[in-house]
């Protein structure tokens, strides 16, 4: 870029659009992606939770909440299949002391 009365000034970027096909109005730009009706994960999750809050007549929170004073470990095992490993740096805990998760600093 020249300072002056002759600055060129680019705004955004030009693409080289050659070769390339059109969008076909009301078609999808993804033919092979995902299916009409195809539920995503969160949504499965949910549904997943609901089942067995119907099934068993509680609440998933407490009835988590009851197997963890119980059983730490399985938590544990929980929370290092559900918290990417990029994310924390240690779970750990057992009967005798808390469950701490250790998040590495962003």
């Amino acid at each position: 870029m020249k300072k002056g009365n002759n600055t060129v000034m680019q705004s955004k970027k030009q693409r080289n659009t050659s070769g390339l096909k059109p969008f076909v109005k009301g078609q999808s730009g993804n033919p092979l992606g995902k299916k009409k009706g195809t539920l995503d994960e969160v949504t499965k999750f949910k549904l997943a939770i609901a089942a067995f809050e119907k099934e068993n007549g509680k609440d998933i929170y407490k009835f988590i909440l009851e197997k963890a004073t119980r059983y730490p470990q399985v938590l544990i095992a929980i929370f290092k299949a559900l918290i990417p490993q990029q994310q924390h740096t240690e779970i750990s805990g057992d009967s005798d002391s808390p469950i701490i998760v250790k998040f590495k600093d962003d």
